[in-house]
């Protein structure tokens, strides 16, 4: 990977955290070359890269992150966001409406949590929404199987932080994730989405699949409905 990408994957990280909100200065050129190491050119360009992409504008008094950033978060956003801080949730956003229930599972998560017949998993749903906007931007929904709730005392409790989980799982049991996978596709949203993201029936939303798993088995599986609107991407190098 170019070390234009990295460093515009790294300012596009700091706007979907919140460090850098909505209006925010992202530089100067000469303070970012400094910070990263590398030429004021190759800045330039990493700036470049995120105003095509929505991110920022660029003016003759500097560059700015924009009023909307297309900045949508997946199960590995959420995941290395936690690992920096301490929370799934970002400084500019915040959780809204936590439904905590045990409920019969579909058979999807039945087979994917390989549940035993009558066994409920532990379903915590949950919107996260701007908070310069109060624009729900993600509906998210956690499937915890039952080992997991009765390990760790609070978990199905209405009153923990959608973004302290992690938290509290690693607290109790000393477990992490240490692997992921997501899926993603785009798809019409159901009509429960519709409704919590404010959107209109069978628009166009990006559907997200995703796991989390240490050495000892899965952890927690779980769906997140975006917005069209946003842009989800990752950095990579072979």
């Amino acid at each position: 990977m170019s070390r234009q990408s990295e460093i515009a994957d790294l300012i596009r990280q700091k706007i979907q955290s919140g460090q850098l909100p909505p209006g925010a200065q992202v530089g100067p050129l000469r303070d970012l070359a400094g910070e990263y190491e590398v030429s004021q050119e190759t800045v330039r360009r990493a700036i470049g890269w995120l105003a095509e992409a929505g991110h920022v504008r660029v003016s003759h008094r500097g560059t700015f992150v924009t009023d909307t950033p297309p900045t949508g978060s997946d199960a590995d956003d959420r995941l290395r966001l936690w690992e920096q801080t301490g929370s799934t949730i970002g400084l500019a956003e915040y959780a809204q409406g936590l439904q905590c229930q045990r409920v019969p599972a579909p058979a999807h998560v039945r087979e994917i949590h390989e549940l035993a017949h009558g066994e409920r998993p532990l379903r915590r749903r949950y919107l996260i929404v701007a908070a310069d906007e109060d624009r729900p931007t993600a509906l998210v929904t956690e499937w915890w199987a039952p080992e997991i709730v009765g390990a760790v005392p609070g978990l199905d409790d209405a009153r923990l932080k959608a973004g302290e989980v992690l938290t509290l799982v690693k607290a109790a049991t000393g477990r992490e994730p240490r692997s992921g996978r997501d899926a993603c596709r785009a798809r019409d949203a159901y009509p429960h989405e519709s409704t919590a993201l404010r959107i209109r029936d069978g628009a166009a939303v990006l559907a997200c699949a995703w796991d989390w798993s240490d050495d000892v088995g899965l952890l927690v599986y779980g769906e997140m409905t975006l917005l069209a609107d946003v842009e989800v991407g990752h950095s990579y190098k072979r």
